[in-house]
């Protein structure tokens, strides 16, 4: 009976995900969503990061990665004849243990989350992953690029205050027209330099023709949708607090937290701790996932299943399986 090499994510944000390597075949572990591993939340994980090669129960790891070590059992390689029961570890936190299958188990597949037998799955095949973040907050995911990030919206807006910041230099566009109430974050920029360079928070409650930017601005990084128990000064306050701001300086931060390619690589990799600046007041983030178009990411303080369901959206567990 053939023989399939199983790989088995152990820790990090993907914890319980497997994926099989064939006799005489390879896969590639990395941050490209074509990757047969993908990680595209992290970003201090290479595009491909390290290759496994299968033959004739002969396993090796090839290390990739021009930025970033691949540990083997905790000592670092450029290549490596693997064994059962060793463990890579790659990027931030992430572990993959390794081990022999006789093709008689069956196995995930390798860029969706695993489903447990007689768990609802949206309708036509979309799903939603629920799992946990590292900061500690809940965490829905689209596994595919369906259901899409304006159907989410949609179910956002029906339940809940929504605030944007919208950066509209980096998104391409010119600042909207008659902004109602817009918060300045680089707020020592002078005006008229600061319409083009600051990114503006603002209520979509008081702006509502802003939905249709903001699906024109989705997938270029440079929008994060969120709600918030703050309101007015003390919200601008604190999105400029979380950027590094002081005394209506630039201060420290100026990278710009709220970059959905940042925010998402700081709420999957950091704990708790790290992060209670910039989640103190916030209820949940919405942000794209810019390694993978089409998909997104929901970051919830509390439990948001029951709306899911009531939108006849149904969440998938990310359990871990056994192999």
């Amino acid at each position: 009976m053939s023989q399939r090499l199983v790989l088995e994510v152990i820790s990090g944000p993907h914890n319980g995900q497997v994926a099989s390597v064939r006799d005489g075949e390879s896969l590639v572990v990395g941050r490209l969503p074509e990757c047969g591993l993908s990680f595209p939340q992290d970003l201090t994980v290479s595009r491909q990061h390290f290759r496994i090669e299968f033959e004739s129960r002969n396993c090796r790891i090839v290390h990739l990665s021009q930025t970033g070590e691949t540990l083997v059992n905790g000592n670092s390689v450029s290549t490596y004849e693997l064994r059962t029961g060793d463990e890579i570890e790659f990027g931030s936190g992430n572990r993959i243990r390794i081990s022999i299958d006789d093709g008689r188990k069956g196995l995930a597949s390798p860029t969706v989350a695993p489903v447990k037998s007689g768990q609802p799955e949206s309708e036509a095949g979309t799903r939603i992953v629920a799992s946990t973040a590292s900061c500690g907050w809940n965490l829905y995911e689209s596994a595919e690029d369906q259901p899409g990030h304006d159907m989410l919206l949609k179910v956002l807006i029906g339940t809940r205050q929504l605030y944007s910041i919208f950066d509209f230099r980096r998104i391409g566009t010119s600042v909207a027209a008659n902004l109602v109430d817009p918060g300045h974050l680089f707020e020592w920029i002078e005006p008229p330099l600061r319409d083009q360079f600051s990114p503006i928070l603002f209520s979509n409650a008081a702006n509502p023709e802003m939905a249709d930017a903001i699906n024109a601005a989705w997938g270029k990084d440079g929008l994060v949708c969120f709600g918030s128990t703050l309101q007015g000064d003390d919200l601008l306050t604190h999105w400029r607090k979380a950027i590094g701001m002081a005394a209506d300086k630039p201060g420290d931060g100026m990278t710009a937290y709220f970059w959905p390619s940042i925010l998402n690589m700081i709420l999957t990799c950091q704990t708790a701790a790290k992060v209670a600046t910039l989640l103190d007041g916030l209820t949940w983030l919405f942000v794209e996932s810019p390694e993978s178009p089409g998909q997104w990411r929901l970051f919830t303080k509390d439990d948001f299943s029951s709306e899911l369901k009531k939108a006849g959206l149904a969440t998938v567990p990310a359990t871990k399986t056994s192999s």
